[in-house]
């Protein structure tokens, strides 16, 4: 599709948008003062997102929502979100806010005991094993009864210091051997 093709569809959908009857509740109304304050931080702001926001809140002030989202490619509801967060923060309410992080799958004590299957080179039985992330995934599931994602267990293993690479096993062998012997 090129360029021309694609500012094409959207010309014909911000028509099919201004051509439609508007029925239901009436409108939320836009307050010009924040499209004329969201037209002068333009001026200022750098991140593609925020300016993005911002036009469409400025846009508000000569369009309706329908067309400003059909434009932007939102929703209507994204719209007023968007002017809403601003007009009561500025630009930090149009800034991403991430959540909180998930919570483990795995008890602290299970990572614990995890970690010593690596630094050992061990199976929770005792048996000895060159870990890999796969196996690493079927031990947890076969003793643990969790299902991880393999990339998941990579990032964990990683922030605890651990890799599998095969340099790295070497090392943990010999120290696991010198332990033994000394």
């Amino acid at each position: 599709m090129s360029g021309y093709d694609n500012l094409q569809g959207i010309r014909e959908s911000v028509l099919n948008v201004m051509n439609k009857k508007s029925r239901g509740r009436p409108k939320k109304i836009f307050s010009p003062k924040v499209a004329e304050r969201a037209l002068i931080d333009l001026e200022v702001e750098k991140d593609a997102k925020i300016v993005r926001k911002l036009e469409s809140i400025a846009a508000l002030a000569k369009y309706p929502i329908e067309t400003v989202a059909a434009i932007a490619r939102v929703s209507a509801k994204s719209i007023v979100r968007w002017h809403d967060a601003y007009e009561k923060d500025g630009i930090a309410g149009l800034r991403h806010k991430p959540g909180p992080p998930r919570r483990s799958k795995l008890s602290h004590e299970q990572k614990t005991e995890i970690l010593a299957w690596i630094d050992g080179s061990r199976t929770s039985d005792g048996e000895p094993v060159q870990w890999t992330l796969a196996r690493l995934r079927q031990a947890v599931h076969d003793e643990f009864g969790v299902t991880l994602a393999i990339n998941a267990i990579w990032k964990w293993a990683r922030k605890e210091g651990r890799t599998f690479s095969p340099a790295e096993l070497r090392q943990r062998r010999s120290a696991a051997r010198q332990l033994k012997t000394g």
